[in-house]
């Protein structure tokens, strides 16, 4: 499980990659500012607050059942949010990044490449790589026949 570790460096290297190929950025270098401490949090609440409930309830004859439940649902729902606005990031630099593309395309090759929203609201980065991939596909194959 790597906690959002995976797309937030995919993110990184795939900016920089469409600088050097497109020329233009997607989002601006400010994005991390955003993204990196809403990871450390979420990886601070998922792995270190659970611990956190053995030194504060050493005492297993006075423990009250409560107060755990409490401190676990209050975790969950932070580690949610923060979840949340990493998702919102996400989808934006997805809808700026799908923008890039099809301008790109259109504006050099005149090739008016359709994107689904919808697969972009559920994958989000991960469909705009497949769709990067699959425009490599049809490159190659075009270049065989």
């Amino acid at each position: 499980m790597t906690l959002g570790l995976y797309s937030l460096l995919w993110l990184l290297k795939a900016n920089k990659h469409m600088k050097t190929l497109l020329g233009k950025k997607p989002v601006n270098n400010i994005v991390y500012f955003f993204l990196i401490p809403l990871f450390s949090a979420k990886v601070t609440f998922y792995y270190f607050a659970f611990p956190l409930i053995n030194t504060i309830f050493t005492d297993p004859d006075h423990v009250d059942m409560g107060y755990i439940q409490l401190f676990l649902f209050i975790k969950i729902l932070i580690i949610i949010i923060i979840s949340f606005f990493m998702s919102i990031i996400y989808f934006v630099w997805s809808v700026k990044d799908r923008k890039l593309i099809q301008n790109t395309l259109f504006d050099e090759y005149k090739i008016k490449y359709k994107m689904n929203y919808f697969y972009i609201f559920i994958f989000n980065q991960y469909y705009i790589n497949y769709c990067i991939n699959e425009l490599a596909d049809k490159e190659s194959n075009a270049d065989l026949s």
